[in-house]
């Protein structure tokens, strides 16, 4: 077996370029809560999990927005 070597390996560095890929702004709150509640709740015991959703739901936009505007929004994330 071949070993894969990159063009890069002669000066001394090995790097893998990855394209970057853009999302898109979804609501993913209610594909998750069909998904908790099919596997974690019961007619018995149902889950209260909106608010949470609603959390995670904004965390997420707030990302996808930050990572439109650059390296700017990229270090404010990291504080």
């Amino acid at each position: 077996m071949t070993p894969v070597t990159s063009s890069m390996s002669r000066s001394g560095s090995d790097l893998l370029w990855v394209p970057l890929k853009k999302t898109s702004d979804i609501d993913v709150s209610k594909p998750l809560r069909n998904l908790i509640a099919s596997t974690y709740s019961s007619s018995d015991a149902p889950i209260q999990m909106g608010d949470k959703l609603k959390e995670f739901q904004k965390l997420r936009q707030g990302a996808i927005r930050t990572s439109e505007r650059g390296e700017a929004a990229a270090q404010a994330i990291a504080k």
